[in-house]
């Protein structure tokens, strides 16, 4: 039989189903992780926007209410001549505006006149009525005295002083310390040493010659100029005709006046020193116990003034024996 001779033919085997199927399942399978990825991602995006669109609205801060207050642009020192170039207004808390300070440059210029510091003012710091002069006046004691204010000078030493660590600008009490005469009972006389507090809360304007605030080094002055009324400076001067004047250095924020004792020498007694230690009083005899204090009777007692001697007899009550009290 003969055989015919056809080309062979070439077959393609396809992939199998099962192998196919396993491909699409995973295919599947990774998208449906991306998705619950996706999808978990964009609820928890959605709770937190949420959240913060539920959140209350934090608390408004307390508004603080301002005024205008004239400051320092720059540093100011005693004698610097004043003009716009060196002040700002700034916005200041209305509770804690400082007494004499000014609303705005036009205010300070009232009169468009040339002022002069008279005290050390720092950047930032309010321009005071009192630390500047008036408009068109030139730097000097009469500048620096407040209305109806006057310049009085004390003469102090060195513990007046306190040491020397009064300045101008500090806040000072005046205390008096003078002797007192007495005439006692029985025609003698008595001296009695006493300090009074003189005047409270004194504004010192200078040390010697010296009216700079600013400056910090303690000097031993000789005179003190305070400011001080009319009836003040009349204080001043009757106290230092008869006493020695001394200063004591006062908080300036403690305003308050109080009504001060006089101190004496009879006070030291009982009080506690320097050192802790009490000073004793003078040790007064008690009686003796279960006996009755001896009081005797004095009458009128009449005097006998002879040639060369003076003899005294009290006279006794009604029943008693004249009895001689003693002769020279």
């Amino acid at each position: 039989m003969k055989r015919d001779n056809y080309p062979l033919k070439t077959v393609t085997r396809r992939p199998s189903f099962f192998k196919e199927k396993a491909i699409a399942m995973t295919i599947s399978l990774v998208s449906a992780i991306a998705a619950a990825l996706m999808a978990q991602d964009l609820m928890t995006k959605k709770q937190v926007v949420q959240r913060i669109v539920e959140a209350p609205a934090p608390a408004a801060a307390p508004s603080i209410q301002t005024t205008r207050v004239l400051v320092a642009r720059s540093e100011l020192n005693y004698g610097d001549r004043i003009n716009t170039a060196v002040l700002q207004v700034v916005d200041w808390p209305s509770h804690s505006v400082p007494e004499g300070a000014y609303g705005n440059i036009s205010q300070f210029f009232s009169e468009h006149r040339e002022r002069v510091a008279l005290t050390r003012i720092v950047p930032g710091e309010a321009v005071l009525g009192y630390k500047v002069t008036g408009p068109g006046r030139r730097a000097g004691m009469a500048a620096m005295l407040r209305d109806n204010m006057k310049a009085a000078t004390i003469r102090v030493d060195e513990s007046g002083n306190v040491g020397g660590f009064v300045r101008p600008g500090d806040t000072v009490d005046v205390l008096v310390t003078h002797v007192e005469k007495n005439v006692t009972d029985e025609g003698g006389k008595s001296k009695t040493e006493m300090t009074d507090v003189l005047l409270e809360g004194i504004r010192v304007l200078a040390a010697d010659q010296v009216v700079d605030q600013g400056s910090s080094t303690p000097t031993l002055s000789r005179t003190i100029t305070l400011e001080v009324t009319t009836r003040q400076a009349q204080k001043l001067a009757l106290a230092a005709q008869i006493g020695t004047l001394s200063l004591v250095i006062r908080d300036p924020a403690d305003v308050e006046n109080t009504v001060h004792e006089r101190v004496t020498t009879a006070d030291f007694r009982g009080d506690v020193d320097a050192g802790g230690l009490l000073i004793p009083t003078a040790a007064v005899a008690d009686p003796t116990p279960n006996q009755a204090p001896v009081t005797k009777a004095v009458g009128p007692v009449v005097s006998v003034v002879r040639v060369t001697t003076r003899e005294s007899y009290e006279v006794p009550s009604e029943g008693a024996r004249l009895t001689r009290a003693g002769g020279t």
